[in-house]
């Protein structure tokens, strides 16, 4: 999963959690993230998976897209990477996936122990007679 925070007003520290791709950013009502700093165009950017390994940040034709502080028109994003697009400033990085449900593998690890008792106690039980 993908983070995207946003470190420029109107919410610095405001996470972007993206779950679908390809994501577009700008002012648009149908951008996936919705970007209203200064200088943002309607459709500014997209974040698409390229050969289902890399994200690749890939800016309008003219928009002002800079990744680490150098213009770009396309580029692979790394964790860390600071993204401009207009006066908006956002980091990227991979996000912590959710923790999976753990009681099935608790209650078959406890129901386990219980057999392995409930075993001891038939085999000395089955030992003293």
């Amino acid at each position: 999963m993908v983070l995207l925070r946003l470190l420029t007003d109107p919410a610095p520290g405001t996470e972007h959690r993206v779950r679908r791709f390809p994501l577009r950013l700008g002012r648009a009502a149908d951008a996936g993230l919705r970007l209203t700093a200064h200088g943002v165009w309607e459709r500014h950017a997209e974040l698409r998976v390229h050969q289902g390994r890399e994200l690749v940040l890939a800016a309008e034709p003219d928009a002002p897209v800079r990744v680490n502080g150098h213009p770009v028109t396309r580029a692979v994003l790394r964790t860390g990477d600071v993204i401009d697009l207009g006066g908006a400033r956002l980091q990227f990085s991979l996000a912590s996936p959710a923790p999976r449900g753990l009681r099935l593998r608790e209650a078959l690890t406890w129901a386990g122990l219980g057999a392995v008792f409930a075993l001891q106690i038939a085999l000395i039980y089955w030992l003293l007679r």
